[in-house]
């Protein structure tokens, strides 16, 4: 009953869909980025994700005011999964808990690049310093 709307796409890909990047425009479609009360304080462009079956599902300032980033990942296809996620201009990223509390302090790469490693459905929260 009443109004609906659907919305669909035709997406080429050379090879198999899932591996090359059909959940991410599944997902981008499904859930647009959004922005929440105002201009944004941080640029999605911080963090990029090479860690198959795992999307960023939230890029967001820290809850304490502290000007840290909160970036949460979650795996996607039910199966572990690895690669790394590459900052720019950050100093130092720790895994944390959903309450944003402190962590394990994260190794960044010269290159700006952290492992990432991932179980079944595992969602991972990191609290990152800028420069």
């Amino acid at each position: 009953l009443g109004h609906q709307q659907m919305h669909w796409s035709i997406s080429l890909f050379h090879g198999d869909p899932i591996m090359n990047g059909i959940e991410n425009s599944a997902a981008l479609m499904a859930h647009p980025a959004r922005i929440i009360k105002g201009i944004p304080l941080i640029s999605s462009k911080i963090i990029s994700l090479d860690v198959p079956g795992a999307l960023i599902s939230a890029v967001k300032p820290s809850d304490d005011g502290s000007g840290d980033i909160i970036v949460r990942i979650w795996e996607t296809r039910g199966s572990r999964t690895r690669g790394t996620a590459t900052l720019t201009g950050l100093l130092k990223a720790q895994q944390c808990n959903a309450l944003e509390d402190p962590g394990t302090q994260l190794k960044i790469s010269d290159n700006g690049t952290i492992a990432i490693e991932l179980r079944p459905f595992e969602i991972r929260t990191l609290r990152i310093t800028r420069e």
